[in-house]
């Protein structure tokens, strides 16, 4: 009857820590001063701002992704992507309007969509 009682104990107590924990939804997260959220695209165009310096994320591996932010959003997110005719260079701010079209059969590791440089509007040194 103990072992009984402590096993639904034990029980209990993981599935309201997992509840816990799937209460919270906010992709937001703080990183040495830098706010990182959620930005969703779908086919069309917008104007994106992408900072100074890149972040280390983990796609496939490790690696080094822009931070990017939606014009009308605060906070920056990782950018996994690439952006077809754009050249980043470290140390400037850029403010672009891009071109996101939906890929046909993108592969098993790939985005489902496709960013397309359209217009730099603007590219700031950062001192």
């Amino acid at each position: 009857m103990k072992t009984k009682s402590i096993a639904v104990l034990s029980l209990s107590l993981c599935l309201g820590i997992a509840l816990f924990q799937s209460c919270d939804k906010s992709p937001v997260k703080e990183e040495r001063g830098i706010i990182f959220g959620e930005n969703s695209f779908t086919k069309g165009t917008y104007t994106i701002v992408v900072y100074h310096k890149k972040h280390l994320c983990v796609g496939l591996g490790p690696q080094e992704c822009l931070l990017i932010r939606k014009e009308e959003n605060k906070d920056w997110s990782l950018f996994y992507d690439e952006i077809e005719g754009f050249e980043y260079t470290e140390g400037f701010t850029y403010e672009l309007f891009v071109q996101v079209d939906e890929v046909e059969n993108p592969p098993q590791d790939g985005s489902s969509l496709k960013f397309k440089l359209r217009e730099l509007i603007k590219k700031e040194k950062v001192n």
